[in-house]
């Protein structure tokens, strides 16, 4: 099974991260704060995204890199979509979850994981999303490298959330939309997703967060 994002117990992300002096000058809090109010305006009336991505995995005291690719969907409050694409068609993998149920559908196996959505968390980008509109007032945030494209900025939860250890998040300068995340974990693994191709509020069918099953397909229910 390949390595998908990291699922995000309740609300968001934990970071134990002491924030560290930058390179440049123009990163005090003043600026701080207003790009997080540009990042929060760019976002207040997103609804649903859509993508093509380009993940990579790091497993650090493995010295192994996977990397995969595909397109997700999201809707507020909590539906999404993930489909990852392999070689062969029974080498995809795909997630969808809704405000019921959450499933993870890998064909080789010929089997899919349901979830109870309640209590099981929801991928990092649902969760992201429903951020934007507010980051100041949730995140201790620092700028951790400015180019003459992008910021890219350490965010802290304020109120902390175990699993994950620290997330970066990459901004376009011109429109302050999310060009790239960074995820680490307690465990030494780091996730890359980069954007590729963003469509902001492109309309879906409600069937996109449903999962069908196919027939022959085993349903596993962890307890």
């Amino acid at each position: 099974m390949r390595y998908l994002l990291i699922p995000v117990i309740s609300v968001f992300v934990c970071m134990s991260v002491l924030a560290s002096k930058t390179s440049y000058a123009d990163t005090d809090s003043i600026q701080v704060e207003k790009i997080l109010a540009s990042i929060s305006r760019a976002y207040k009336d997103v609804k649903t995204l859509k993508a093509e991505f380009t993940q990579t995995t790091e497993l650090v005291t493995l010295k192994s890199k996977e990397e995969t690719k595909g397109t997700f969907y999201i809707k507020r409050p909590n539906s999404f979509r993930w489909e990852y694409a392999g070689e062969e068609e029974e080498e995809e993998t795909l997630v969808v979850g809704n405000s019921e149920k959450v499933w993870i559908y890998e064909p080789e196996l010929m089997q899919v994981v349901e979830l109870e959505s309640e209590g099981s968390g929801t991928f990092f980008f649902t969760s992201l999303l429903n951020a934007m509109d507010d980051l100041g007032k949730n995140y201790n945030a620092v700028v951790v490298d400015s180019t003459l494209e992008s910021y890219s900025i350490r965010l802290e939860p304020k109120v902390a959330i175990p699993q994950i250890r620290q997330i970066t998040i990459t901004v376009n300068k011109e429109n302050f939309h999310v060009t790239k995340t960074v995820v680490d974990d307690k465990y030494g693994t780091r996730t890359t997703v980069a954007l590729i191709g963003t469509e902001y509020n492109p309309e879906f069918e409600e069937n996109l967060f449903i999962f069908k099953l196919p027939k022959g397909v085993k349903v596993v229910k962890p307890h």
